[in-house]
């Protein structure tokens, strides 16, 4: 992770916010619904993955319409949480369609700049 006091590149954000997003659906798929410990850890995992965000600062550059989606993330993040700790379902779709919503601006974004990823 790239956790420092610089200010992280348009590259290195859209990364580090595809790499929660990787890695936080990776966990969710892996979790077993009949297992308490299990639904917990996730839970704490996501709540650490949602830290993570909170922590990113979008770069200036950036339009505001994808650095306002930071805040979009963080609230499916929440969602997703909430559903799968309460196991309600309804609240977890919830969060998946908001979480959808995120990365479709952030993907319709690295389409349209992809200069940014060229080496």
């Amino acid at each position: 992770m790239l956790f420092s006091t610089d200010e992280l590149t348009e590259k290195e954000y859209l990364q580090e916010i595809a790499q929660i997003t990787v890695d936080s659906d990776d966990k969710i798929k892996q979790t077993d619904a009949y297992s308490d410990a299990d639904i917990n850890e996730t839970v704490e995992f996501l709540d650490e993955e949602i830290k993570k965000v909170d922590s990113l600062d979008p770069p200036e550059s950036l339009p505001q319409e994808i650095k306002d989606s930071q805040d979009t993330l963080h609230e499916g993040m929440e969602k997703i949480k909430i559903g799968i700790r309460d196991s309600d379902s309804e609240e977890l779709q919830n969060g998946q369609t908001i979480v959808a919503m995120a990365q479709i601006l952030y993907s319709d974004y690295i389409d349209k700049n992809p200069e940014l990823f060229e080496e």
